[in-house]
């Protein structure tokens, strides 16, 4: 549920003016401070690709956290990661303006911008051969993108659309509307053009989320009410998977083992970040966060996301469970 979370339900939390707050020009001393965190990154992705565990969640202890701020950026977010540790996301420019897309690798913050309009883009899944799928505005309307070997296209969905998650074999989920905000999912197939509509029955929006090697989906709903819930197919019949006592569950992460992130909201109306594995729901957070959202999970156990601070300014994590 990335539009309903990131542009509709969620702009007071990522764009709205009570959580925006402009950040100071950066020091030279906040500039080595940001240095040091992206080096530490680095290390530690280089570490966690070389050291494969068979079962990320067999030696589950306290996950290892590492903070993500493009540098200069008022807020940023990670979305999603790869298995080499690639990092896709999105932030906001100084004092608040476009925000961009970005892919972090090799140490370094790289921007992805549209080609044509420059303006707003956020990237929010990416496969192991490196293609990007993401969103980004076209004449008012928010488009779904993929990003692949130097080549960014727009994807003929037509509407308001967004690209969540690609898989290897190339295929891509998402949601889309003819106009705002009936929302539904899709799989699309970008090598043949075939479209299918994904719609959770009883539903007012549907999300299409992620996509694993075995094609399986993960997305969210919303009743009536705009609760959210996680929905996964089982034998064939598309379920409802909501953490125990949530006021609202969001999947939007599923890696080749079947362990999904995502996030529950509680009865107090904070976010954490969620972690299921074989069928157990686990809260992680961000230490000393307000909230905290995860986003993305690679096979080894390496998931990103955001969280917020005690000032409501945004940043995107890194870690490792």
């Amino acid at each position: 549920m990335r539009i309903s979370q990131r542009i509709l339900s969620a702009l007071a939390h990522w764009h709205g003016p009570l959580h925006l707050l402009l950040r100071a020009i950066l020091s030279g001393v906040e500039l080595m401070k940001k240095g040091i965190r992206l080096l530490a990154l680095s290390i530690l992705l280089t570490y966690c690709a070389y050291a494969q565990v068979a079962d990320p969640e067999a030696a589950l202890g306290s996950p290892v956290f590492v903070t993500i701020d493009f540098p200069a950026a008022t807020g940023t977010r990670a979305y999603g990661i790869n298995n080499s540790g690639r990092i896709v996301g999105s932030y906001d420019g100084p004092n608040g303006t476009v925000t961009h897309a970005f892919l972090y690798y090799h140490g370094l913050m790289h921007k992805i911008d549209p080609p044509v309009t420059g303006g707003f883009a956020e990237a929010y899944g990416i496969n192991n051969q490196g293609a990007i799928v993401g969103s980004d505005l076209r004449q008012g309307f928010q488009e779904g993108f993929l990003y692949r070997d130097g080549t960014y296209l727009n994807l003929p969905l037509g509407g308001i659309s967004l690209s969540d998650g690609l898989n290897d074999s190339g295929l891509i989920v998402g949601a889309s509307a003819p106009f705002c905000c009936d929302l539904k999912g899709y799989l699309y197939n970008p090598k043949n053009k075939r479209f299918f509509p994904i719609d959770i029955p009883g539903s007012i929006r549907t999300f299409a989320d992620s996509i694993n090697s075995s094609n399986v989906i993960v997305g969210s709903w919303e009743d009536a009410s705009q609760l959210s819930h996680g929905w996964i197919p089982q034998s064939g019949v598309t379920n409802t998977l909501d953490a125990p006592g949530a006021f609202g569950t969001v999947l939007l992460s599923i890696n080749s083992a079947g362990t999904i992130a995502g996030w529950t909201k509680d009865s107090a109306g904070i976010h954490h970040g969620l972690i299921v594995h074989d069928g157990v729901f686990r809260n992680v957070d961000f230490p000393g966060a307000a909230e905290t959202y995860i986003s993305g999970v690679n096979d080894f156990g390496m998931i990103v996301g955001l969280y917020i601070d005690a000032n409501g300014v945004q940043h995107g994590f890194f870690g490792h469970l």
